[in-house]
């Protein structure tokens, strides 16, 4: 697996690209702004099969529909995501003044859920805490965070549907999924890559989630 990142929008938002050498498939990881500039990154020869958006805030997703079109490509979120995600429920961006475009036919996720970029095995993991709806991607020995793990730090939880003790909760997710399949690179939705170990021996949010660890 290749990953590809490519910065979007004023924040900037991390969006990835996965690719999968063998089938020459691939898939886009919150596409946030700037659909014009990801379609264009796209290594040649790769077809886009799918959109995967770890959650469902405005920086994550803004160009998702329109980018959809441009690929003709399906678009996943977690099932608690969806209604953010379609234009039915806009309280989760209340905090931006233009409503953004809703994503047409969004294809709903479950935690554990396996679905494949070509022979590349994704896996869903259902971490809230920054917000109702967010999870990881678990994609070989790599996993895609959002706003739920940065680099020493951790996402906002006092956003709409945000919950910091939910958050903790996940952290352990993340922790217990260290001790189980060991390291891996995280790719969170803002600012530098990190890997798994150091996360789990540096970050304080994390260590503070050992409670949670069952």
């Amino acid at each position: 697996m290749t990953v590809q990142v490519i910065y979007v929008g004023f924040m900037p938002t991390n969006c990835y690209i996965i690719y999968d050498e063998q089938t020459r498939q691939a898939a886009v990881i919150d596409p946030g702004f700037d659909s014009g500039k990801i379609a264009a990154s796209i290594m040649g020869g790769y077809t886009v099969k799918m959109i995967l958006l770890t959650h469902p805030h405005y920086d994550h997703f803004t160009a998702c529909e329109e980018l959809r079109q441009l690929l003709g490509a399906d678009v996943y979120c977690y099932g608690t995501a969806v209604r953010f995600i379609d234009g039915s429920d806009n309280t989760i961006n209340e905090i931006i003044r233009r409503p953004t475009p809703p994503v047409k036919n969004p294809i709903p996720l479950t935690d554990g859920q396996i679905i494949r970029v070509g022979s590349l095995e994704v896996r869903v993991m259902y971490t809230p805490g920054h917000c109702e709806g967010s999870c990881c991607f678990v994609a070989g020995n790599a996993v895609f965070t959002g706003d739920c793990l940065f680099k020493d730090s951790i996402g906002r939880c006092d956003l709409p549907t945000g919950n910091y003790g939910i958050m903790l909760k996940s952290l352990a997710k993340l922790k217990k999924l260290y001790k189980a399949e060991g390291d891996k690179e995280v790719f969170p939705g803002h600012g530098d890559s990190s890997r798994l170990s150091y996360e789990v021996r540096f970050n304080p949010y994390i260590r503070e989630s050992d409670a949670f660890i069952e």
